[in-house]
């Protein structure tokens, strides 16, 4: 299994571009990825959940300070 923690940190991406390819690459063989919505803020509007279950991802775990974690799974169950 394939675990992906995107941890994005803006101040620490010198080239978007070659990021999100970079990034893509790495969804591309996960299985499952942890994101948070602040993440997810970083990566818009190049990569969502839904982008990430199409790369492969069967599970995409989100979380949202201190709101309840959710679970998105590829196969919707």
């Amino acid at each position: 299994m394939v675990v992906v923690d995107v941890n994005a940190r803006p101040a620490l991406i010198a080239d978007r571009a070659e990021y999100m390819a970079r990034l893509l690459s790495a969804l591309n063989r996960a299985d499952l990825v942890k994101v948070s919505d602040d993440d997810l803020d970083v990566l818009a509007p190049d990569i969502d959940v839904a982008a990430m279950l199409a790369a492969g991802v069967r599970a995409v775990v989100m979380t949202a300070g201190a709101a309840p974690t959710q679970i998105i799974l590829a196969d919707g169950i």
